[in-house]
């Protein structure tokens, strides 16, 4: 994603390590203490993190991040905000810990979507999580001329509403607070013609 003043930021998923402005970042299973298959908690290790690099107009590395937990992760949505806030999306199933000051999250059933807006310095500022009660996942997010944060993806065979409405695949796409209530969803629609999975 590219921002003012020819900043860009690059996100993607690793496993191993990752060498970037002059770190290197390391995925959970690598961080293990006695060499298993199973994090420090005891859980499974999720089979990849997540990472953030920001580079300036002259491609110099200004920051560097990386993210994880247990279970399966997904990063599909990076844009930026006009005052440089990273705003990411994606599923998780199990644990996701984005740093602090931000909440810890755990699944509650099937795939969830997270939503995350990092300072333009790199420091997790707020994160959503939406459960429908299925197999939920976001497929893409973007901030409009207006300043508004949209999350797009799908829900299938959801419990909770408003994924609740029959078996199946369902569309979804909904609206974030940006500044007050960062984070708080302001509207909802989904598609409830059933998709091809």
């Amino acid at each position: 994603a590219a921002g003012a003043k020819g900043k860009i930021v690059v996100a993607g998923r690793f496993d191993g390590q990752l060498d970037a402005c002059g770190s290197t970042l390391t995925s959970d299973d690598d961080k293990d203490t006695d060499g298993s298959a199973t994090n420090d908690e005891g859980k499974a290790d999720v089979d990849k993190d997540a990472f953030v690099v920001a580079l300036d107009a002259d491609g110099e590395c200004l920051w560097s991040k990386s993210f994880g937990g247990y279970g399966d992760l997904g990063l599909t949505g990076l844009a930026l905000g006009k005052d440089g806030t990273v705003f990411l999306a994606g599923s998780f199933e199990g644990s996701l810990d984005l740093g602090k000051p931000c909440p810890h999250m755990d699944s509650q059933g099937g795939t969830d979507v997270w939503v995350a807006a990092l300072s333009p310095a790199g420091a997790c500022q707020w994160t959503r999580q939406l459960d429908f009660g299925g197999s939920d996942v976001a497929e893409d997010l973007s901030v409009d001329a207006a300043g508004r944060l949209w999350v797009t993806g799908a829900c299938a065979d959801g419990t909770l509403a408003p994924c609740d409405v029959g078996a199946g695949r369902n569309v979804f796409l909904t609206r974030l607070e940006i500044a007050a209530d960062a984070g708080e969803v302001t509207w909802l629609v989904v598609e409830t013609d059933d998709l091809p999975r």
